[in-house]
């Protein structure tokens, strides 16, 4: 027996829209005599997130069927992944992180776009605005290509792997030093929200010459309700950029499932594989963009010190001011340890003091401490030695040390 989801978009605009949008995809797979399977639908819904394509289809009683691609893990008709396997065209880099919002381009799609900026260029330079799994290609083509990007950690991966060249460590929300008016072609990919919008386009605007070339990422429109409002809002500060739309492309940019997401997708016992896609715009920068006001820290954006296990990513927020006496932990989803909505209109986003990047999300109190043990795992000590020198911490009460090691089981895991 099928689960009956509940969807996270309850806006009775965007509801409508989306069943309008399905009913229009079931039409069509009707009038071609065919039927059509979850994962065609969800690719089809515009950028609804899986778990609203599937409540809508439930409510609308519209007829699709399963197969590796998506299917409901409630049923038993699929076998439940319990580890969810780490996957990734990108094997220069460690996890994909939520805290991030780091979705990567899929293996197939990559060539697509590095030659497409390629060709865009003609022998010129290339910016790519976070979008770090198109500098290696574009390097190893012998473009001239630079990857701006805040994360030293993703950037000393590039390093690890032989890149030296090209790499600026630059938090694209401020304005750029140098490197102002010099390429021909950026390539922006930003977290898909307005005030990430807003200085992408701004940074893009600083690096290109008059004439040069912008490709931008650009949220679908059932993305969330007020993806229409923000997609026009976009359009309006290209303009203010100094950026003439030339066309769009829907759908062009397809991205993979990362790991946080498969894990929350599970949590609401649906899998999906590689669902995501992004609307390409590209614009002929045409005038020197009009000033504006500098931009701010977004909203409920932390800051985060980071520990590598491995692959995997932990980030632990850092909070100022005094911490309690003692450590404790809970989910910061109400749910379980899995945080079900990475999106930053989530209301538990704000609870989140440890994240990893399989997605466990945890409320800790006196986080200093767990830093320290972090430390030591970050240098390649087994969890067997932290745990014995833990255990012998005199600082740490024994109540204390039970739940320290119960979490960084968790996150070790």
């Amino acid at each position: 027996m099928p689960m009956h989801m509940q969807p996270f978009n309850v806006d009775e605009v965007y509801a409508k829209t989306l069943a309008e949008c399905l009913c229009t995809l079931y039409n069509e797979a009707t009038l071609a005599k065919r039927r059509y399977s979850l994962h065609q639908f969800i690719l089809g819904a515009r950028g609804a997130y899986p778990v609203d394509v599937v409540a809508m289809l439930q409510q609308l009683n519209v007829p699709y069927y399963e197969d590796k691609w998506a299917h409901d893990l409630s049923t038993g008709s699929w076998p439940v992944e319990v580890d969810i396997p780490r996957k990734s065209n990108t094997s220069i880099f460690a996890d994909s992180h939520p805290a991030d919002y780091d979705w990567r381009f899929t293996a197939t799609n990559i060539p697509v776009l590095v030659e497409a900026l390629a060709d865009s260029s003609r022998g010129g330079a290339i910016a790519l605005l976070g979008t770090k799994t198109l500098f290696s290609p574009l390097y190893d083509k012998g473009a001239q290509v630079t990857l701006f990007n805040k994360s030293a950690a993703l950037l000393s991966d590039l390093r690890k792997a032989g890149y030296q060249k090209g790499l600026v460590e630059w938090d694209l929300r401020e304005p750029l030093a140098d490197g102002v008016n010099k390429y021909q072609v950026a390539f922006a990919d930003p977290p898909w929200y307005p005030d990430y919008y807003q200085a992408f386009l701004q940074r893009a605007s600083e690096l290109l010459v008059i004439g040069g070339t912008l490709y931008l990422s650009v949220l679908p429109i059932l993305t969330r309700p007020s993806a229409v409002v923000d997609r026009a809002d976009i359009l309006q500060e290209a303009t203010q950029a100094g950026f003439d739309l030339m066309r769009q492309e829907p759908g062009m940019l397809s991205y993979e499932t990362p790991l946080f997401e498969r894990q929350a997708l599970s949590a609401q016992h649906l899998s999906c594989t590689d669902w995501r896609l992004g609307d390409l715009w590209i614009f002929q920068k045409v005038r020197r963009n009009a000033p504006i006001q500098p931009q701010e820290t977004p909203v409920g954006e932390p800051q985060w010190d980071e520990y590598r296990i491995g692959t995997k990513r932990i980030k632990v927020r850092v909070k100022l001011g005094c911490e309690e006496s003692l450590f404790a932990y809970r989910p910061a989803d109400p749910t379980g340890n899995v945080f079900t909505q990475v999106s930053r209109r989530s209301p538990f986003r704000n609870q989140i003091d440890v994240w990893s990047s399989d997605n466990q999300a945890y409320t800790v109190s006196r986080p200093s401490i767990l830093k320290l043990y972090l430390s030591e795992l970050e240098r390649d000590s087994s969890l067997e030695s932290v745990v014995d020198v833990l255990k012998k911490n005199k600082d740490v009460s024994g109540a204390e040390g039970e739940e320290l090691i119960a979490l960084l089981q968790r996150l070790v895991q």
